[in-house]
């Protein structure tokens, strides 16, 4: 039987032999993947990585997913009315994203940020997680488009935590 005490640095074996510290390779986690659609749940995951990025000295990479129509009917070129809302989201997100780069030069922190048109949010989130090798993903547990408030997780945040071969964070 393995008796373990725990002590403010590391978990020590009852032979005092070192199982684990606190301390972590800073070389870990130098690329964090953020899901962000300006919820208030991707802007406290947003915060969460921030933190991170200072502790670890890691890039941040905003991606929001846009689900679009424009797929659908990308060969046609009318300017349709949904057409013309959907490029007016994407130049808001793009203000926005531009204005959190700023911040991020501010401390310190290179944050890039990237655009992908999918149906599939949590298809897209592990894909270019896994394409760009990233270390981490945080995001929130629901996002602006999520199910009902009774529930706890959004389906996004339960796909890609469930599916992801990368560490993921969920913040509420």
């Amino acid at each position: 039987m393995i008796v373990y005490s725990i002590q403010t640095d590391s978990i020590i074996l009852k032979s005092d032999q070192r199982i684990m510290t606190n301390e972590i390779d800073s070389s870990l986690i130098r690329h964090i993947v953020v899901p962000f659609d300006g919820s208030g749940y991707s802007i406290r995951a947003l915060q969460y990585a921030v933190m991170l990025a200072k502790k670890f000295n890691s890039k941040i990479t905003l991606l929001a997913i846009q689900q679009s129509t424009i797929l659908g009917s990308s060969f046609l070129d009318m300017e349709d009315h949904q057409t013309i809302l959907e490029k007016k989201k994407l130049e808001k997100l793009q203000e926005k994203f531009r204005i959190l780069e700023n911040s991020g030069k501010k401390s310190n922190i290179l944050i890039e940020s990237m655009v992908l048109f999918s149906f599939y949010v949590a298809q897209a989130i592990l894909s270019f997680s896994t394409s760009k090798k990233a270390d981490l993903i945080v995001m929130g547990t629901r996002g602006k488009g999520s199910s009902p408030s009774y529930m706890r997780l959004g389906s996004v945040a339960i796909d890609v935590s469930q599916v992801s071969p990368r560490p993921v964070i969920l913040i509420k």
